[in-house]
């Protein structure tokens, strides 16, 4: 109660100096906290209170200035207690004098919340070697740093002992007059409590503003797809001052709204997803981002899933505790959600496509919604008001995620690495930066595990399963449910399955430039007509027969 008060007298004292630094200000945010300010209840909350607590400059240590935080002449009790304990310490600098002298040692006095009044030493160069044995038969070492004693001895101990005694006295009557202070101005608890509301929100301004400074921070501009240019996490330049910060890219508009994030462990898959969450949170707060160009979606919802790499329930059974972390992101899924998932899978098994855990992330990535659906009225949905909620999911393992792959809106990135040798072990070296597609480094989970003290015969085991079956387990290529709803006929009228997969996604391609099209351009005609020119022009020879030679209703159930 005593901090708390003091506190409240030290807001009080400054309200007059804002109130004129902001008088002249125009702020639409500030209105509330100038009219506030101008309530006449302040002045006379500081009265009352500057009647009882001493207001004067004071230099004396945190745990001084408590005890003698309320005026003289309030209890004559209290100034006498007040003067018995600047009597001991008085005592005790006495007494440290005489001991230096009568030791011939540089005795410094010191006090502490843990060891109250001690002594400090710290040893010279001339010192013998012996000076620790001296030191014990004369005081008790409470502790050593190097050449730092920190030392007491019996009258020290007492003169503490006193001193707690008379303390807890001082605050406890204190604590009395306070309390009836606080009593007194109960009534105006009102005012306090807008004044401290109004603060606060000047202190958010205010730091918003400092941060806003910052060297190479952006206003972001707000539209329906995000697009950060060269985005840095704000804290690794506060604490990494020294060394070169490391910026990424971030892409994601509805047509293309999920990533899986792929690199080995330590390669900076978290940092990258924790970047996006926080420069979405600092762009709705108003703030500025640290990027060289930002345009930010406003998200309703951020939904994330930290910390499961290392579980032990990290299966595919619907106890898990990742499936009921899923389920709770399906169960708040709005369009306009922001989903960051860290490590889905932390183990190497192949997942389960069958389960109803990977059902929920199938759902989650296929949600789809539209601009006024939750309307009263009946909206028609159009290209431009297509929501889809942007995803982001880390993993070490590059195959684990590969069957979400035939999801046209999902995304490949990765964190880079590059394989050198160091002393002619082979170690790898991380990059940092995020590019799409999948990184040229093969097996990196034996180089990774080359760079600590694995047993030699397990390294060669791994490298022999790398080399056999499990390699080829890994390398096989998953077979998507489109591919067994297609006909023999279709397979037969092309000569590989790649072809036709290639078309759809060159397909997909060529409807996600139309939408944004439609939602950056005024003018969708010409741009339309170029973009149907290039599809036209990339669809393999065999694919554009089969189209001709096969009805429209037949091509609309091949990708069902």
């Amino acid at each position: 109660m005593l901090n708390q008060a003091s506190s409240l007298r030290n807001v009080l004292k400054v309200v007059p100096k804002l109130r004129d630094l902001i008088r002249d200000v125009r702020a639409d945010y500030l209105s509330d906290l100038k009219q506030a300010l101008e309530d006449p209840v302040y002045a006379e909350l500081q009265e009352k209170i500057c009647s009882i607590l001493d207001d004067g400059p004071v230099e004396r240590n945190t745990s001084y200035n408590r005890l003698f935080l309320v005026r003289s002449h309030i209890s004559s009790i209290l100034d006498l207690l007040r003067t018995l304990y600047s009597g001991v310490i008085d005592e005790i600098r006495q007494y440290v004098a005489e001991l230096s002298l009568a030791t011939r040692m540089q005795l410094k006095l010191n006090h502490s919340r843990a060891n109250g009044f001690h002594l400090l030493y710290v040893l010279a160069g001339e010192d013998v070697d012996d000076v620790a044995d001296q030191l014990a038969n004369s005081f008790q070492i409470l502790n050593r740093t190097g050449r730092r004693y920190t030392l007491s001895n019996g009258r020290l101990m007492a003169f503490n002992e006193k001193l707690s005694s008379v303390g807890q006295e001082i605050e406890e009557i204190s604590y009395g007059i306070i309390r009836g202070l606080i009593e007194g101005i109960r009534e105006s608890i009102d005012a306090v409590y807008n004044l401290v509301g109004c603060l606060t929100d000047l202190d958010v301004v205010q730091a918003l503003t400092t941060v806003s400074q910052g060297k190479e921070f952006c206003e972001p501009t707000f539209g329906e797809e995000t697009k950060i240019v060269s985005g840095r996490h704000p804290l690794l330049e506060s604490f990494s001052s020294e060394r070169h910060v490391v910026r990424n890219n971030v892409i994601a508009t509805p047509e293309y709204n999920a990533f899986i994030v792929t690199g080995p462990n330590m390669s900076g898959k978290t940092v990258y997803i924790k970047t996006i969450c926080i420069l979405q949170i600092m762009a709705q707060l108003g703030c500025y981002i640290p990027a060289a160009q930002a345009q930010v979606r406003i998200v309703d919802r951020l939904l994330t899933i930290f910390g499961n790499a290392d579980s032990l329930q990290q299966d595919d059974c619907v106890s898990s505790r990742m499936y009921n972390k899923l389920q709770f992101v399906r169960h708040c899924l709005t369009p306009c959600s922001l989903i960051v998932i860290d490590e889905l899978y932390g183990d190497t098994h192949q997942p389960d496509t069958a389960s109803s855990k990977w059902a929920l992330l199938e759902r989650i990535i296929s949600h789809v919604g539209h601009a006024g659906e939750n309307d009263a009225a009946v909206v028609v949905p159009t290209l431009s008001s297509i929501r889809k909620p942007f995803l982001y999911i880390t993993t070490h393992c590059m195959e684990l995620l590969k069957p979400l792959e035939v999801h046209h809106n999902v995304c490949r990135l990765c964190l880079q690495t590059e394989s050198v040798k160091v002393d002619g072990v082979e170690r790898l070296r991380f990059k940092y930066v995020v590019t799409e597609g999948r990184t040229m480094v093969s097996k990196y989970g034996l180089s990774l595990a080359r760079t600590v003290n694995i047993p030699r015969d397990v390294l060669d085991r791994a490298e022999e399963l790398a080399r056999g079956d499990l390699g080829n387990q890994l390398r096989q290529p998953f077979t998507a449910n489109r591919s067994n709803n297609m006909s023999t006929t279709t397979l037969t009228s092309l000569s590989t399955q790649g072809s036709f997969n290639e078309f759809f996604k060159l397909f997909y391609h060529l409807y996600a430039k139309i939408a944004d099209a439609v939602r950056n351009h005024d003018t969708v005609e010409p741009l339309l007509t170029e973009q149907l020119a290039a599809f036209i022009e990339s669809v393999p020879e065999e694919v554009r027969e089969f189209l001709q030679a096969t009805p429209l209703e037949r091509l609309l159930q091949l990708d069902a």
